[in-house]
Parts: structure tokens; C-alpha cells; sequence
């Protein structure tokens, strides 16, 4: 096994193991579009997402910009699960929040691949993204994470005021649990 990642994208390295499961990060497709910013100031951004095992903290709009995080920081989940989603924005600044995945891997968020929105809130933005039953499974897929204090966000590759967008890695796999049974006799 040659395991890329470990710190990094580009970074390799090899172990023996038998019996894994391996996920390849290099399938990712490129975003079709990236936000735009108008304004660079103030305190509004993304300061952590909470998703799966997802938990990264990262800085401000000011200070870090559109981010893509799809090598760092990804998740497993199952078609069909109900995740919790945390995003804590500026302490001082009331911002929208919304969140696509990209569901068909075609590299474009459509509206039906919106999962999260969030009213103008300060700092706290949590809610449920209820998954789809049938995702491209155990392929990386991007989900994005978008934040402005402004304005509502008005697409994926909205040209935004003050605010930033995160990119993640999802991958969705086969559930190895078994059914739960549900019936009387």
C-alpha cells in the first residue's frame, strides 16, 4: 500500500496492511467556479466546520481567503444519513451561511445540491444536512461551505461581499450495518 496524504497532498509514503479499505483523494474533481470578493476586511469568515469527522478551525475572510480544505479535512458517511452541520462564524458580525455537495461529482453545484442554508446569525450556524439515498459511492465528492455578512448568498460562485467559502472532501460509502427490523407479528 502507498499512502498519499499523510501530511499533505502531495506527500506519500508505504505501509503494509492487509484487510483496509483504501480512499484515493486524487479522483476529487476540480470546482467548475470559485466565489469572488469584493471587499478584504472585518472579522467575517469561517472559523470552524464541524461535519462527520470533520472538526477544522481556520481563520478569517481578512486573513485566509477562500479556502480549499478537500485534502485535509474529509469524511465517510453513509447515502441517506442525517448529519449534523456546525459553523461557527464572527462573534461580532451577523453572516449567512449556505452549503452544497456535490452529489453526481460533475464538478457543479446545482440548486438541488444546496444541503444548508442559514439565516444572517451571529457566530452559531447548526443544523441537519439530510443526505441523499442514492450519491455516487466511494468516490471523494466536494462539499462547500460559504459565509457572508452582507448579503444572502446568492449561489456557490457568488461574488461575495465579505465572506469566504471552504471546500471539504465527502465521500459517501455502503452502509455495513444491518437493517434495523421494524415490524410486529
Amino acid at each position: 500500500l502507498i499512502a498519499s496524504g499523510s501530511n499533505g497532498c502531495n506527500t506519500e509514503d508505504t505501509v503494509f496492511f492487509t484487510n483496509i479499505i483504501v480512499q484515493s483523494l486524487t479522483s476529487l474533481l476540480p470546482s467548475a467556479c470559485q466565489p469572488s470578493k469584493l471587499n478584504i476586511g472585518g472579522a467575517a469568515g469561517i472559523y470552524q466546520v464541524l461535519f462527520g469527522n470533520i472538526n477544522k478551525l481556520s481563520g478569517s475572510a481578512t486573513t485566509e481567503g477562500n479556502q480549499d480544505f478537500t485534502c485535509e479535512a474529509y469524511t465517510n458517511i453513509n447515502p441517506g444519513d442525517n448529519l449534523q452541520l456546525k459553523v461557527n462564524t464572527s462573534g461580532t458580525t451577523p453572516e449567512f451561511v449556505d452549503a452544497w455537495i456535490d452529489y453526481n461529482n460533475d464538478g457543479i453545484f446545482s440548486i438541488s445540491e444546496l444541503v444548508y442554508q442559514s439565516p444572517s446569525e451571529l457566530m452559531y450556524h447548526n443544523g441537519i444536512v439530510f443526505t441523499i439515498t442514492n450519491p455516487v459511492l466511494n468516490t471523494p465528492l466536494r462539499m462547500r461551505i460559504i459565509d457572508d455578512y452582507s448579503q444572502p448568498i446568492s449561489g456557490p460562485c457568488a461574488t461575495l461581499n465579505n465572506g469566504q467559502s471552504e471546500d471539504y472532501t465527502i465521500t459517501f460509502v455502503p452502509s455495513t450495518s444491518p437493517p434495523i427490523v421494524d415490524f410486529t407479528t
